[in-house]
């Protein structure tokens, strides 16, 4: 590692980065001003009890105002939550609460001075990921994804004299869509999400303007397309009124492919595949007349940190009008697991040196939230995750033409080769099966929460996405080890997410989780969420003792760590 630059010669005017704004125990976080100005925070917060969102001024995060009470919603879980204002200028809030089962979008509106309105619903069942937007008549516009035909879907409403509108389902096709994006775009707001129609992952969008009518709205739109590579996790950032700039994630190779390595060194084995794949990030220009590239060198510009998997890009204005990106990446230096922020600015036709930016490594999937300050800088707020709990952190960066701060600059590692795979042997059924219907699932699988793969996989959702897109499974399960679930906050949204991906008679998303005893390792599965009290059980013998025959199918598993005992006959307990 190179000796880290004089802070002084990357920033401008000579300002800089000041202390950090807060370091708290956070679920989830979210920014947004209200019509004055006033910078809001939405935190959520766990217990055993379950999840709690608290929305109040961001001076007032880490001891608030008596003055300004704060909105607060108690819930099993709280799976995603979004900021914007109202059109009378008001701070709104939305967010996705569990029910069981399945998941509904809430909404409330801040009225006056620690006055809110009633949390009321918004949306239907199963709605994950909310994105908003203002057109510029100041109407608030919500994407958000939802299941409809037994495939999730993107699904549009707005807010007009406190009441949403019906949702509508924008995209088209028979592919399952997720993570939707949105800006504004001349009298209404564009939308872009990525998915998997006619066999080809893509993105797409759909442009609205504030005609009502439903058939007078453009038609989807393609912007990329690929038969085996992943476009994921857009980021829109409008330019102008007609024109956005469009960030998101690509695979680096094939994506989803199963049961080899593919060649490429010690990254694709254990830290940059990203289920399989590594990710990069790419940008095109979306006008009327279609897209264009981006003319800054995207790819050259993140290739000076030298990471394999850059993820979870966000697109911002910082208060003198400069555009950021933020993303997160594998830390280049390996001092943790896990991932680091970074974030660079785009200075004309350039992008200005990219860095990482000090707020600790272990950063979640989620993109970091980023806030216009008053003085023209940029607030950030960011996740990472310590052991089983999760922290929100914040810091602000400096305005005018400040360049991110310095957190060190990293020389590329080469790497020894990695061993090729020994061949799998293909099984072939020789008789014919008798069943009504065959069948195909996975009921062993990590994320990036459990430390045996901490980067070989990705998020939860990444794992749902994987089944449903690239394996096109009938069921799945999730099994992250037990001790990295142990936090009330990670185990109560790796449940609702299971309970958010379930399509009753075409996909079954099983809640479960791999214990790790001391006779050796045990797959749970369940048919409904188990308590978080269950994370706790010491033994193979109190496991059963406490599951009962109706409640879960037990399976021994071999680790892979040889030094580790397997385990001994399983109880095997059928449900549906």
């Amino acid at each position: 590692m190179t000796s880290p630059p004089d802070r002084a010669n990357l920033l401008h005017n000579g300002s800089a980065v000041t202390e950090p704004l807060f370091d708290l125990p956070g679920r989830r976080i979210a920014l947004a001003a209200d019509g004055a100005g006033t910078a809001f925070a939405a935190l959520v917060t766990a217990d055993a009890a379950g999840q709690t969102l608290r929305v109040g001024p961001l001076a007032g995060l880490a001891e608030p105002d008596a003055a300004e009470a704060p909105l607060v919603v108690s819930a099993g879980a709280i799976l995603s939550v979004a900021l914007s204002r109202d059109e009378q200028d008001r701070l709104l809030a939305v967010w996705t609460q569990v029910h069981n089962p399945g998941s509904r979008l809430w909404f409330a509106v801040r009225t006056g001075a620690g006055t809110w309105t009633e949390p009321a619903l918004a949306g239907p069942m199963n709605c994950l990921a909310p994105a908003l937007a203002r057109d510029a008549a100041g109407r608030a516009w919500c994407a958000f994804q939802s299941d409809s035909a037994a495939r999730h879907h993107i699904f549009l409403s707005w807010l007009e004299g406190g009441q949403w509108s019906f949702p509508v389902r924008i995209s088209d096709g028979d592919g399952h869509c997720f993570a939707p994006a949105i800006c504004p775009f001349g009298q209404g707001v564009r939308v872009a999400w990525d998915g998997r129609i006619d066999g080809e992952f893509g993105l797409y969008m759909r442009e609205f303007d504030d005609d009502p009518v439903l058939a007078h709205w453009e038609p989807q739109g393609t912007v990329a397309a690929s038969a085996e590579q992943l476009l994921a996790n857009p980021t829109l950032l409008a330019l102008d009124g007609e024109h956005s700039l469009l960030v998101h994630e690509r695979s680096t190779g094939p994506w989803g492919r199963r049961n080899r390595v593919e060649p490429g060194g010690l990254w694709d084995l254990l830290d940059g595949e990203y289920l399989h794949a590594g990710r990069t990030l790419a940008g095109c220009v979306l006008g009327p007349g279609g897209q264009a590239p981006l003319r800054a060198d995207l790819p050259a510009m993140l290739a000076r940190l030298g990471s394999p998997s850059c993820s979870a890009p966000r697109l911002v204005r910082d208060g003198a009008g400069a555009i950021w990106l933020t993303w997160r990446q594998l830390d280049p230096q390996r001092q943790a697991h896990g991932f680091v922020l970074s974030a660079a600015r785009l200075e004309g036709d350039a992008w200005s040196e990219s860095q990482v930016l000090p707020v600790g490594a272990g950063l979640s999937d989620w993109p970091a939230e980023a806030l216009a300050s008053p003085d023209g800088g940029l607030t950030l707020a960011a996740l990472r995750r310590e052991k089983t709990r999760y922290h929100a952190a914040g810091l602000s960066l400096a305005g005018g033409s400040a360049r991110p701060p310095a957190h060190g600059r990293y020389r590329p590692l080469t790497l020894t080769q990695a061993q090729r795979a020994q061949a799998v042997t293909p099984v072939t059924l020789t008789k014919d099966f008798t069943s009504p219907r065959l069948l195909w699932g996975d009921v062993h699988r990590h994320s990036e929460l459990s430390a045996c793969k901490w980067t070989v996989e990705g998020p939860p959702v990444e794992a749902y996405r994987y089944a449903l897109q690239a394996a096109g499974l009938d069921f799945f399960a999730l099994t992250d080890h037990t001790w990295y679930l142990q936090g009330p906050d990670t185990w109560s949204d790796v449940m609702a997410v299971a309970e958010a991906f379930n399509l009753p008679g075409q996909f079954t998303a099983l809640p479960a989780f791999e214990g790790s005893y001391d006779e050796g390792h045990m797959v749970v599965l369940f048919d409904s969420p188990p308590g978080p009290e269950s994370a706790y059980i010491a033994n193979r013998a109190e496991l059963y003792r406490r599951v009962g025959p109706d409640q879960a199918v037990v399976v021994p598993h071999h680790p892979g760590d040889p030094t580790i005992a397997t385990t001994g006959p399983a109880m095997t307990t059928p449900t549906r």
